[in-house]
C-alpha cells in the first residue's frame, strides 16, 4: 500500500474545506466611509439608494421604505424585503435584536428613528451596516440617512487566501517530487 500523500489531492481537499469554513462565516461588515442619502419629496420611487444589485431602498409618497429591487409598493410587516434592523452600534452587531423595519420603527408615523443609531442587515448578501435617519417626512416620502459604506480596504476573500495556500502547497510538493527524482 502506497502511504505517500497525493498533493492534488490535498489541495482540492484543503481548498474545499476552507471554502465551506468561510461559507459558514461569510459576514461582512460595512465599516467604511459614511454617505448621506436624500430623498426628496414628492418624487415617488424614482430616487432609490442602490446599496447591493438586490436591494435598493427607496421610499414612494406615504408609508414606509421598499426594497425597489424586488416590490413595487409598501407591504406591512415584509417591508423593505431582504432587510432587517435593530438600534444600536454598528460594533455590536452580532448581538442585536433584529426586526422587519415597520417592527423596529415603532409602526407609523415612524418619526422616532431620528438620530437614531441603527444597524441593517441585507440578508442575502449577509452585509451589516451602520444607519441613521437624518430626517423622516409625513407625506410626499421624504427621509435622508447617513449610512456607512464597504471598507476602503477589502476584506481578503477566503478563497483568494485558500488558493494561494493551495498554490503554495502545490508548489513545493512538486519541488519535492523534483528533489527526490534527481
Amino acid at each position: 500500500m502506497n502511504a505517500t500523500l497525493n498533493p492534488l489531492r490535498f489541495a482540492v481537499f484543503f481548498l474545499l474545506m476552507a471554502g465551506l469554513s468561510g461559507w459558514s462565516q461569510g459576514v461582512i461588515i460595512w465599516n467604511g466611509p459614511v454617505i448621506s442619502f436624500d430623498h426628496p419629496a414628492d418624487v415617488g420611487t424614482s430616487v432609490q439608494d442602490q446599496l447591493t444589485p438586490g436591494v435598493w431602498l427607496t421610499r414612494d409618497l406615504t408609508q414606509g421604505l421598499i426594497n425597489a429591487f424586488t416590490e413595487t409598493a409598501y407591504t406591512h410587516v415584509f417591508s423593505p424585503q431582504d432587510t432587517e434592523w435593530a438600534y444600536g452600534s454598528l460594533a455590536d452587531y452580532a448581538s442585536l435584536g433584529y426586526a422587519n423595519w415597520e417592527t423596529w420603527s415603532g409602526g407609523k408615523p415612524a418619526f422616532n428613528i431620528v438620530g437614531q443609531p441603527a444597524v441593517v442587515h441585507l440578508i442575502s448578501e449577509n452585509i451589516y451596516l451602520s444607519l441613521t435617519f437624518t430626517s423622516w417626512g409625513g407625506t410626499g416620502g421624504a427621509f435622508s440617512y447617513d449610512r456607512s459604506t464597504p471598507s476602503a480596504v477589502p476584506e481578503p476573500s477566503v478563497w483568494a487566501l485558500c488558493g494561494l495556500a493551495g498554490c503554495c502547497g502545490l508548489m513545493i510538493s512538486a519541488r519535492r517530487k523534483h528533489a527526490i527524482t534527481d
